[in-house]
């Protein structure tokens, strides 16, 4: 019994797979029950409308993050980890810090230029585009966030390159806590002047943890032992990087354009089905946030692994470990289902005692139960996505992204006028199903070749 447990504490600390998924999952599972109760915390103080319209503007945000940062987090990861396993035949010829500069060069001009482009644009997005113009003050404080989001969204680029999950880890902690506590100190100081906190404030709230997270890595980074870089690996590195990270960001930008798409036709739909505007944007922000950070709760667990499955799938592709990519399929699809299965019964019999007693809303509990189903599907699919992004199949990924969202366009297009927000929930649950079949053929169809 003895060997048994030392063979597995062995096992255990010796990968660095499984300990950044559990530093990952840890400090993901801290920061999903601080954001579920400060969604609840929310949600009651400045209720579903205020709700609804913040959630309406970080679309917004995740489409320009997508553009500034995503894509080059996970080039950055990617390159950073060839180039930690001195893989130079395949052409990584810099040393892993020289991803790391050239990355956030490019992240920072970017995000500045989107700053730039939101603060001048700001009424047109919010009237033409979001149709409520109330969302324009919100627009003009979000684009802050991106510049400090970009920057340690590179920097956790480059240590899950390393397998060293644990500076995201409490990077991404911390940024959750700055948030929490920075919206409660505005709601305290708005009780000493007897008034109340609105949506802008829950903006504040992002400013606040963006700022925080990134002045941490970037002092983790600077009191850390890195490699040394030559001026001009840094420079000769944009080419290599820009390789993967266009593609990436396509990848990213299209999916959260789409996702944005839809996000702001459910309330405009919902009108159509007879709801007033007010209506419509209590219903949404129902959904988006309550209803969603409840589906998505769990998704911690399958989204750490997830991260740090990726270059470790990149290092086996390199070296053409076919029978560890089958394997690594095939758990994806076992473990995801296992976990996925046992949330959503927990979620069915628990969704009406969520929505009544901790969101004070029976419309939430109702939402929850009916998209109880698409939790086998969220964890599969993640983990199915990881592997194709690291056996380099971003383009497919990109299509399957982009064809389940089509579906669930042409769902609250077509059927959410007529048969209201249960349309969209369905239409959530096809697309996700869709996109898991899709991604298996796929990532079969390359572990075979």
């Amino acid at each position: 019994m003895k060997n048994i447990t030392a063979s597995i504490q062995n096992r255990f600390f010796k990968s660095p797979v499984l300990i950044g998924a559990f530093y990952l999952t840890l400090s993901g599972v801290l920061s999903r029950m601080l954001g579920f109760l400060y969604r609840i915390f929310l949600s009651r103080e400045i209720g579903a409308e205020s709700l609804g319209l913040y959630q309406l503007v970080v679309p917004i945000f995740g489409l320009c993050i997508s553009i500034c940062a995503s894509g080059m987090q996970t080039a950055i990861s990617r390159f950073v980890a060839a180039a930690a396993g001195d893989d130079k035949k395949k052409g990584h010829a810099f040393p892993p810090i020289a991803y790391l500069y050239a990355g956030l060069t490019l992240s920072i001009t970017l995000s500045i230029l989107f700053c730039i482009l939101i603060h001048r644009f700001s009424v047109p997005i919010s009237q033409k585009i979001l149709g409520n113009s109330d969302s324009e003050p919100l627009l003009r404080l979000m684009s802050y966030c991106l510049v400090p989001a970009s920057i340690h969204s590179c920097i956790n680029g480059y240590y899950f390159g390393k397998k060293k999950a644990a500076v995201p880890s409490i990077c991404q902690l911390a940024e959750q806590i700055a948030r929490v506590f920075g919206v409660y100190l505005l709601y305290l100081i708005a009780l000493d002047h007897k008034e109340t906190i609105s949506a802008i404030d829950a903006v504040w709230g992002m400013l606040f943890g963006e700022l925080c997270s990134s002045t941490l890595s970037i002092t983790i980074l600077s009191i850390s032992k890195v490699e040394k870089s030559h001026p001009k690996d840094y420079f000769a590195a944009f080419p290599t990087l820009l390789t993967l990270a266009v593609p990436l960001t396509l990848n990213q930008a299209l999916t959260h354009l789409s996702s944005s798409i839809e996000n702001i036709l459910i309330p405009q739909k919902l009108e159509e089905y007879g709801h007033s505007v007010s209506e419509a944007l209590s219903i949404y922000g129902v959904f988006s946030g309550m209803v969603v950070s409840v589906i998505f709760f769990p998704c911690v667990l399958t989204n750490s692994v997830s991260v740090m499955l990726l270059p470790a799938i990149s290092e086996a592709n390199a070296k053409n470990n076919t029978s560890r990519i089958a394997k690594a399929i095939s758990s994806a699809c076992l473990y995801g289902t296992i976990a996925g299965v046992f949330f959503s019964i927990l979620f069915s019999f628990t969704g009406n005692w969520i929505g009544t007693v901790i969101f004070e809303n029976e419309l939430a509990g109702h939402m929850i139960r009916r998209l109880c189903f698409i939790c086998p599907l969220l964890f599969v699919y993640s983990l199915l996505a990881s592997v194709l992004n690291g056996l380099g199949e971003s383009k497919n990924v990109l299509y399957i992204n982009l064809l389940a969202s089509a579906i669930r366009i042409v769902m609250i297009f077509s059927f959410v006028p007529r048969f209201g927000m249960d349309a969209a929930l369905w239409g959530m649950v096809i697309g996700q199903l869709f996109a898991v079949l899709a991604a298996l053929y796929v990532a079969r169809a390359k572990a075979s070749a």
